[in-house]
């Protein structure tokens, strides 16, 4: 499995309109687990500048970024990127890495199903 890297750096945290806030905004609010319907799993993944400093180290150096201007890393598996498509969340994904090569001390953000929007049914 692989996850897309999205980088959020200083000022996009400060305006609270990155993608991974609004993804957040989206779906994230309900700490309720969801129950398993056969749903996908959307799965984000982060590490932050003051709590993992040596993995935020590794992948600056790893996409040529500074230290000043990364604020966090987020890894999103395909479901995730498929939800901010769906809600008309912008992503710039910086690039992709492996199951195997997320960081050992990264945090969940997020872990739940996520049905489709477009295999959703309407609400009468």
């Amino acid at each position: 499995m692989s996850y897309s890297v999205i980088v959020i750096t200083e000022a996009e945290h400060a305006r609270s309109d990155n993608p991974i806030s609004q993804l957040w905004q989206r779906i994230g609010r309900d700490e309720q687990p969801l129950p398993d319907r056969g749903e996908p799993y959307l799965k984000v993944y982060s590490i932050y500048r003051k709590t993992q400093a040596t993995s935020m180290r590794s992948f600056r150096q790893r996409y040529g970024l500074g230290e000043e201007e990364v604020r966090a890393f987020h890894f999103l598996n395909d479901t995730a990127i498929d939800a901010c498509r769906d809600f008309g969340i912008g992503v710039s994904v910086q690039g992709t890495v492996g199951e195997e090569e997320l960081p050992e001390d990264k945090d969940t953000f997020l872990d739940r199903t996520y049905k489709r929007s477009s295999e959703m049914t309407p609400s009468r």
